[in-house]
């Protein structure tokens, strides 16, 4: 369990985080990277049909082919897709104000 602060007047999270606390990427030039998991790390997935989802990559978890992740840390909803249906991945740093309490 983890917990996260921002800045705004919502305050403090608490929630079930994947662990992850790097992830090696590779950039549109085909040169690997490194990038520090955060609660602002989002994980973009564009399926087959060409829809896009995003998920935040601290909360993603796989289990019996399917995503599911956190769609919204507010309202605790979350969202999955099936791993057949993925087309493409990408990570990004939201830049959104969100860090793990305590840091």
């Amino acid at each position: 369990m983890v917990r996260t602060e921002h800045d705004a007047a919502t305050g403090t999270w608490s929630y079930m985080a994947n662990g992850v606390e790097e992830i090696i990427c590779t950039d549109k030039h085909g040169e690997a990277y490194s990038l520090e998991n955060s609660p602002s790390i989002e994980m973009g997935i564009r399926d087959k049909k060409g829809q896009s989802h995003i998920f935040y990559f601290d909360t993603i978890n796989l289990q019996d082919s399917t995503f599911t992740s956190m769609k919204s840390r507010i309202l605790g909803t979350r969202k999955s897709i099936n791993f057949a249906d993925i087309k493409t991945v990408e990570a990004q740093n939201g830049r959104k104000a969100y860090r793990y309490a305590g840091q």
